[in-house]
């Protein structure tokens, strides 16, 4: 009997860590959230400070060999930011619509690591290489030598294929991520609302005290899908604000190459450049809508002493299921033990 006390209370334990595991923040997502934030600080330390005395006088002096640097870091940077915001769309898609399989797999380190290196890697493909080799695939320049541009300014295929994988593409993923969302909550919504689930719980209603835990499940569900719902409008704030801050530069700049300039006037182009830059300094706000983690990182980032000292509490419902677990045990136990000292 002593043995099997040991077990009772080991066993809640146990399984109240397992719980515990699932309220901590996915170090994967937090690892991209942390990720893109560093993109967009990246745009606001180095690419606007560098570009501002350029945009007030008109000249570019710094250099040519400067000049690529930054245009490598502007186009980089952007793009990387919303390939990020591609992939935080698909994590918080995932976790949605595939929540088992999230769960299980979402404190892996190498898919992390694996998913942050490819944006890194795509966002530099999409343009590095045209910046830095255009010119000599050409053979001359076609920028003057006091203002800082890509070679492929111009050249509107070029700019066409590139946005197809910068915006197009992308704006149409998250589109897709967010309405699968929304259907996925619609259809649970219905399910939970006709009362699939009830027959469910009804032994553990019948064994258990309804003020002790006789709604735990239902209460997680609810739960849930109450935070799906948060994700669900968290994703379409920043769907819009990306197609709001994207698509005027994207369709611009493709008109303005088709026509060498001459039909857009240069302050439209400066205001769309501008709100490329503004989704970037609004996307650190957004990120912390799609899940705790985000705001928990912030905290890291900003505070880390602070954090660092705090431990993260056990979420309400994870007690109270683990409690309705130990009554469970503690009861067959009990029986258990009554059968064991009944002479015989």
């Amino acid at each position: 009997p002593k043995d099997a006390s040991r077990m009772m209370q080991v066993e809640p334990v146990s399984r109240q860590r397992r719980d515990a595991s699932f309220s901590q923040p996915p170090h994967v997502l937090t690892a991209v959230q942390g990720l893109g934030w560093r993109m967009d600080a990246g745009q606001g330390a180095f690419c606007i400070p560098v570009y501002i005395p350029y945009n007030l006088t008109g000249r570019w002096m710094l250099g040519k060999g400067v000049c690529k640097v930054w245009l490598i870091m502007d186009y980089l940077l952007c793009t990387a930011s919303v390939f990020n915001i591609v992939l935080i769309s698909y994590d918080r898609f995932l976790s949605v619509t595939r929540a088992v399989k999230y769960r299980a797999q979402r404190n892996m380190t190498r898919p992390a690591v694996f998913k942050m290196v490819a944006v890194w890697a795509l966002a530099f493909l999409l343009y590095g290489p045209a910046i830095i080799f255009w010119e000599a695939a050409v053979g001359q320049s076609v920028v003057p030598a006091h203002e800082c541009y890509a070679e492929f300014y111009f050249t509107w295929y070029f700019l066409l294929s590139a946005s197809t994988f910068e915006f197009f593409a992308p704006f149409v993923s998250v589109a897709f991520f967010n309405l699968s969302i929304y259907l996925n909550i619609h259809q649970r919504t219905k399910t939970v609302g006709a009362g699939v689930e009830e027959e469910e719980e009804e032994d553990i209603a019948d064994a258990l005290s309804p003020s002790s835990c006789g709604d735990a499940d239902n209460t997680t569900q609810a739960s849930r899908l109450s935070r799906d719902k948060k994700i669900a409008k968290s994703l379409a704030i920043i769907v819009c604000i990306f197609g709001i801050c994207w698509a005027p530069y994207t369709l611009l700049m493709i008109i303005r190459a088709a026509c060498s300039g001459e039909c857009v006037a240069n302050h439209w182009y400066d205001v769309t450049f501008w709100l490329l830059w503004l989704n970037s300094a609004i996307n650190p706000f957004l990120y912390p809508l799609c899940h705790s983690s985000f705001r928990r990182a912030f905290a890291k980032i900003l505070c880390p002493k602070r954090q660092s000292s705090h431990r993260t509490p056990m979420a309400p419902n994870t007690v109270k299921k683990n409690k309705c677990l130990f009554f469970h045990q503690k009861k067959d136990l009990s029986r258990h033990i009554l059968r064991l000292n009944v002479p015989t």
